[in-house]
């Protein structure tokens, strides 16, 4: 893939798994310096086979509305992960939810914002700082300041800007929905002897 390489080990049946690893490790970092420059260090992620899902469940709908399949979905997976036993579980499919931007640039222009003053403006504002505790009650309340962007509206009301010194907002120049994410990859199934089509589709995994 662009900018990434995958190598895959593997392993002689009967060799311990912890020792091969810190062998796969040492000889790995022992060639470090022949990587290329500004290459990230490499991950090792072990891959066992009680990895390998023994139970899959898939969600589909009769409409257009995997959006709210995969949040279904999501309600499953915690109770399957209080199953005792259970290893890893995890969603495939559907879409999650996300606040789309849609920017007008020509409000852009009229009102003198630029895509890097938008970007730096949500990206300071999306975030949760730590700010202390309160201890009382045999109880410990965290405090945070900041607050993450919950909906539309709290996206819609960020100050972009400065017109006429007056503040513009982003719902100003750019139309703020709460609805699904884009489309990157489908999910779907088809079952039955004589089925005339494919719906949308979300699959839990459970090894």
């Amino acid at each position: 893939m662009n900018s990434t390489g995958v190598v895959t080990v593997q392993f002689k049946v009967g060799q311990n798994k912890e020792d091969s690893l810190v062998k796969l490790y040492d000889r790995i970092m022992s060639n470090i310096d022949r990587m290329p420059p500004g290459t990230l260090q490499p991950l090792i992620k072990p891959a066992d086979v009680d990895d390998v899902p023994i139970l899959t469940i898939s969600l589909s709908c009769s409409g257009a509305v995997d959006c709210r399949l995969r949040g279904i979905a999501n309600d499953v997976l915690e109770h399957l992960r209080r199953v005792e036993g259970t290893s890893l579980a995890y969603v495939h499919g559907g879409r999650r939810r996300a606040i789309n931007v849609s920017l007008d640039l020509e409000r852009l222009h009229a009102y003198n914002v630029t895509l890097s003053d938008i970007r730096q403006v949500v990206g300071a504002t999306n975030v949760d700082i730590p700010s202390g505790a309160f201890v009382g009650g045999n109880r410990v309340a965290s405090v945070l300041a900041g607050g993450m962007l919950k909906n539309a509206d709290d996206v819609g009301n960020l100050v972009v800007g400065l017109a006429a010194h007056r503040p513009v907002y982003l719902k100003q120049v750019a139309t703020v929905s709460d609805g699904p994410e884009e489309i990157e990859r489908a999910h779907r199934i088809g079952y039955g002897p004589a089925y005339t089509g494919q719906r949308p589709a979300t699959t839990k995994s459970r090894p």
